[in-house]
This record gives structure tokens, C-alpha cells and sequence, in this order.
């Protein structure tokens, strides 16, 4: 065989044998995923909203925090059931009162200047619906507001 045949095919073997080694490497190799930590898991409203709750919420209850309301409220229309959940799915309340077996006693929503939106006035009328039709009671706190007037309603609701 010729010269030039031999240094082709050792040429493809150099280029295919790198290749195959960056694949190899490639495959092993996980890429990251396109996340980071939030530097503060409630907004400052929240926060100061939280602070406040927690030294005035009788020691009996616990506080929780971002709660998806399917976690707590669920569709009772069996035949309709995915389409009932799938409705409050993604949605949540910022606050959950719970009594010490865990039953959900009261939920509390921090309304800040995103609940003037129309697609959130929207929202915010079919979550009250769902509250009062479970019986559970919704607390609505406007940022802004007197919170130490809220809590007593709160704590007076609660006694």
C-alpha cells in the first residue's frame, strides 16, 4: 500500500481518536443547570410581617410560611378532580396557621402593590371563593396597613 494511504488513515485515526476521547469526556461531564439561591426567601414586607406574627400568634400555633394552597385544600368533585387542582396547583398563600396537629386554623396573604394587577385581582377573587367555600378562614393584609391592628384581629380570631 501506499505512503499517502497509511498517513491518511493514521490521520483518521489521530482525528477520530480524539474525537472519541472529547465525546467520552463530554459524556461524563454534568452540566450545570440554570438555577441560584434567592439571597431572601420572603420579601421584606413579608419578613416584617412574619417578625410581628411570630412574637403574637399564641404558642399553641405553628407559622408556615409560602404554603401551596393544593397542600392544604383540596377538590372534593372526584370526576372533575385534575381540573379542580389543577386550578390551585401553582397558587399559594404566604402564611398558614396551623394548631398543633397540623390542621390549618387560618391563612394570611401580605397584599403588596403586585395584588393591584388585574390578573391578580383575578386570582385573589377566585382564592377568596375557594376560602370561603372550605370554611377556612383568609386573612388579607394590605402592605401598608397598621400591622400591629392586623395581628390583634388575628390573634382575636385565633382565642
Amino acid at each position: 500500500m501506499s505512503t499517502v494511504f497509511w498517513l491518511f488513515l493514521l490521520v483518521f485515526i489521530i482525528i477520530g481518536g480524539g474525537l472519541l476521547f472529547k465525546f467520552l469526556e463530554d459524556r461524563d461531564k454534568v452540566e450545570k443547570l440554570p438555577y441560584k439561591t434567592r439571597p431572601y426567601f420572603l420579601n421584606k414586607s413579608e419578613m416584617a410581617f412574619f417578625l410581628e406574627l411570630r412574637k403574637t400568634v399564641p404558642g399553641e400555633y405553628y407559622i408556615f410560611s409560602k404554603v401551596r394552597i393544593i397542600d392544604f385544600i383540596e377538590p372534593i368533585d372526584k370526576a372533575n378532580y385534575a381540573k379542580w387542582r389543577n386550578k390551585i396547583w401553582a397558587k399559594h398563600v404566604d402564611f398558614l396557621i396551623c394548631d398543633q396537629q397540623s390542621k390549618p386554623v387560618m391563612a394570611i396573604e401580605v397584599d403588596g402593590k403586585s395584588h393591584r394587577r388585574p390578573d391578580r385581582i383575578e386570582r385573589d377573587k377566585f382564592v377568596d371563593k375557594v376560602f370561603a367555600d372550605t370554611g377556612l378562614e383568609l386573612q388579607r393584609i394590605r402592605v401598608g396597613s397598621v400591622f400591629s391592628t392586623e395581628l390583634e384581629k388575628i390573634t382575636n380570631k385565633l382565642n
